[in-house]
């Protein structure tokens, strides 16, 4: 069965900079605006598919723990995921992602401590 991909609000505006980031690259090599736009657009569409991918495999990548407790990350198409798996309702949620060389344990530690934390102590991150 395949698990149910919930995605933190942050995840949303991840992919929008990563979108702009990677038009802003392929201008950079002087490819025509309408190129580089389909060119981010379909990496876009690897980065959704990978996302999707999560959901049939969900304990891939590695352990986190010194970020947070059961948190995972994987990096697939140079897109760092961060997520946690919830084996009894059989949801993966994503907290974040990354792309390319960023420093993104330091990213997303930044990300955790902006959000505070609830009584279990647990990041809140909004679904």
């Amino acid at each position: 069965m395949v698990y149910e991909i919930l995605r933190s609000k942050d995840v949303e505006r991840d992919l929008e900079l990563i979108f702009d980031h990677l038009v802003e690259s392929y201008l950079g090599f002087r490819e025509e605006f309408v190129e580089a736009f389909k060119r981010a657009d379909a990496r876009l569409k690897l980065i959704e598919n990978d996302i999707e991918a999560l959901g049939h495999t969900p304990y891939q990548g590695t352990l986190m723990p010194h970020i947070l407790p059961a948190l995972r990350s994987v990096t697939k198409h140079h897109a760092v995921f961060y997520f946690k798996v919830f084996e009894d309702a059989r949801q993966i949620r994503l907290l974040a992602v990354f792309f390319g060389a960023q420093d993104h344990q330091r990213h997303m530690l930044r990300r955790l401590l902006g959000h505070g934390q609830n009584e279990k102590g647990d990041p809140r991150i909004t679904l």
